[in-house]
């Protein structure tokens, strides 16, 4: 699925799922994967921006395999906005402050493990209607009968009104 070549490769993947799931730097998550921030970006700066969302997919699909035969899940969505002072990237947000890529995720918990079930990158331009709205439709096609959502701050204009749960 990726094309990272070199021997820090499974490091590498680590430390950015798990700044994108737990919203954390890829400076802090490094250290715990033993690889340096750096490798990191020169890793992303050759596979270009989608590297992310190829990972988010991984996870998914691992996720799925761990919740086969669970029908009923509670579900987590949340808004997770990453600031970095480089350059810009087309197609992404900045501002004085810096720039920014915005996505959303779906999780669950399921035997103390938050397993990803669906995200949506670059949200930029959806209203947060459309993205919990998006969110749940892919988990529900999943097969999974949600019994309750819970939105991160971000969403809490939302009226969540969903048939079928």
């Amino acid at each position: 699925m990726l094309n990272f070549q070199g021997e820090k490769v499974e490091e590498v993947a680590k430390t950015l799922i798990s700044a994108c799931l737990w919203n954390d730097s890829v400076e802090n998550k490094s250290r715990a994967y033993d690889v340096s921030p750096q490798t990191v970006r020169n890793y992303v700066e050759k596979q270009g921006m989608e590297v992310t969302e190829k990972l988010l997919e991984r996870a998914r699909k691992i996720s799925l395999e761990i919740l086969k035969g669970v029908n009923e899940i509670d579900l987590s969505i949340d808004w997770t906005t990453k600031t970095w002072y480089g350059k810009p990237v087309k197609g992404l947000g900045s501002s004085e402050k810096g720039n920014s890529w915005n996505y959303a995720t779906a999780t669950t918990k399921y035997k103390g493990k938050v397993l990803l079930l669906a995200f949506i990158p670059q949200v930029n331009g959806m209203t947060k209607d459309e993205i919990v709205k998006a969110l749940v439709e892919q988990v529900m096609a999943m097969g999974f009968k949600i019994r309750l959502i819970t939105l991160d701050a971000g969403f809490y204009t939302v009226d969540v009104r969903v048939s079928g749960m």
